[in-house]
């Protein structure tokens, strides 16, 4: 396997800022030489949508922060890496800055930094699962144009933590815009960060600290509503978050502005749960709790999100599964444990579709996209299964996929050593 480093930055992240406006919030016009050249480069690498193979031979390594601190070398605690695709580029997250490598050439763009303030100090992590609180960038659609928004937590001179929204062309990975966003004095004890959890209608929802909610329309390129409130989830045009009539209730609220969709509901969740989006209608609490009478009783209840009202309960142990919306009409479920259990929700009904058994176990899943759910069968062989019917592809694809679009896959550099072993590296979509 030959894997290609990125290449040398074409310039110091700061000149890549200094061609945007100096009003923070206009929006530059993209260098049309830079979109051709985009435009051309796109149609020269073969999207395959969803791709079913990749060519484990032809790896670009990314930068050791798209994995960093995000899974263990046995694959039992993987979590999503901070990366987002954008046709062959490949948008990296971390506090300073966000990088961009063109995963097709191995060019890697000039750093995207915060015009504002000066951004949290790259973060030191020992390697344990879990210190990495950076989440992929959010890539949604404005106008015909793909904008990836990164926001970043900064410091002005008198030290006090304020927002920057950034929003780069995915084509070019040029700055759209940079707005400065002030903050209130927050609370928290952690890494300061930011993460764009969703969008609608054009307004980006950003959890701040995990204690705090801006939400920022593209548009306007300012700022439609904030409060106090530390989001759980968003599903659909909803963010589900604790209520602000009682705290053991919760609230649904429009992202758009901010009002109500439901509130103050009990959702008659209790003991160790964990709240998940589970595609744009629903979301499910999953967890156990403990009674005197029966002891340790687990659960998993699914909600529509329009209502927050209860669709189905089930007496089944969920705790420690994910739920993944693979963007079109499936939610895959699954537990990184042995059997490796695996079940499918019509995204539109709620229904299950099917679930693997102890005969037929699943696979470890690394990704689900447009109809695939990609992982590991035994934990060690890359595989594919149809979302809707659980049934192998019939194709090997070569690697397992963290992060995946119609031309790239974001997978282990070394087969099996599970990211943070060997780093990850990006491979070009080939069936």
């Amino acid at each position: 396997m030959k894997i290609r480093a990125a290449l040398c930055c074409l310039a110091a992240s700061g000149l890549l800022l200094s061609g945007c406006s100096d009003d923070s919030g206009t929006i530059d016009e993209p260098d049309e030489a830079a979109t051709s050249a985009a435009a051309e480069e796109e149609t020269e690498a073969q999207a395959f949508d969803p791709p079913k193979e990749f060519d484990f031979e032809a790896g670009v390594a990314l930068p050791p922060e798209a994995v960093a601190s995000k899974m263990n070398t046995t694959g039992s605690n993987v979590q999503q890496l901070p990366v987002a695709l954008v046709g062959t580029k490949a948008f990296i997250a971390s506090a300073e800055r966000l990088q961009v490598v063109d995963t097709a050439t191995g060019e890697a763009l000039p750093d995207v930094v915060p015009a504002s303030g000066t951004p949290m100090p790259p973060m030191q992590t020992t390697g344990m699962v879990g210190e990495n609180p950076f989440e992929a960038p959010l890539v949604i659609e404005s106008g015909g144009t793909t904008l990836v928004i990164a926001p970043f937590i900064v410091q002005d001179a008198e030290y006090n933590y304020d927002l920057d929204v950034v929003a780069v062309d995915g084509a070019t990975g040029e700055v759209v815009f940079d707005v400065p966003v002030e903050l209130p004095a927050l609370a928290y004890g952690g890494y300061e960060h930011a993460e764009a959890m969703g969008e609608s209608g054009g307004v980006v929802l950003i959890k701040v600290f995990d204690v705090y909610t801006v939400a920022f329309d593209t548009a306007a390129q300012s700022v439609a509503w904030e409060a106090e409130l530390a989001p759980y989830l968003v599903s659909g045009d909803v963010v589900v978050a604790p209520s602000t009539e009682t705290s053991s209730n919760y609230d649904g609220l429009l992202i758009a502005d901010g009002t109500p969709k439901w509130a103050n509901k009990d959702l008659a969740i209790e003991g160790m749960y964990e709240l998940q989006a589970a595609g744009p209608n629903y979301f499910v609490a999953l967890g156990s709790h403990i009674s005197l009478e029966n002891g340790q009783e687990p659960y998993n209840m699914l909600f529509e999100t329009a209502t927050g009202n209860v669709v189905r309960q089930e007496d089944r142990d969920f705790s420690s599964h994910e739920c993944r919306f693979d963007g079109q009409e499936t939610v895959v479920c699954f537990v990184r444990a042995p059997g490796f259990w695996m079940g499918a929700l019509d995204a539109a009904t709620g229904e299950w579709l099917w679930e693997t058994t102890e005969a037929e176990p699943g696979i470890n899943v690394t990704a689900v996209w447009h109809g695939i759910a990609y992982g590991l069968a035994d934990n060690t062989t890359p595989a594919a299964l149809d979302v809707r019917t659980g049934q192998p592809t019939g194709i090997s694809p070569g690697v397992a996929p963290y992060v995946v679009n119609e031309y790239t896959a974001v997978a282990d550099t070394v087969a099996g050593t599970w990211g943070d072993g060997g780093g990850v590296a990006a491979y070009p979509a080939i069936g």
